[in-house]
């Protein structure tokens, strides 16, 4: 990508280190970008999952992957704001999803 993104705040750091302590995940999904997988390392490491690089740009194929092999577990999915929407269309969500960008 020509922008570079954002860092991590601390304060997400802290949010990101409450929620690997707190959350029992079976599978951990991300986008191919660096600020995803960064964000969800903690999580990771503390529950021993290795994340899964799913194309932001693929909400069908994440859908489908979460269904066949996860179906009935907990799931985190680190995506973007422009993301997030069509996964839960994809996933069987029919309420708007409205994500905000701050």
């Amino acid at each position: 990508s020509p922008y570079p993104a954002p860092a991590i705040s601390p304060t997400s750091s802290a949010s990101r280190r409450f929620t690997a302590a707190s959350l029992p995940v079976a599978a951990v999904y991300t986008s191919e970008f660096r600020r995803t997988k960064a964000m969800v390392e903690p999580l990771c490491s503390s529950h021993k999952v290795e994340p899964r690089a799913v194309p932001a740009a693929d909400a069908k194929g994440l859908a489908a992957s979460i269904a066949k092999e996860n179906l009935g577990q907990t799931v985190l999915v680190a995506g973007h704001s422009n993301t997030i929407a069509p996964l839960c269309k994809a996933l069987g969500v029919t309420a708007a999803v409205q994500i905000a960008e701050d």
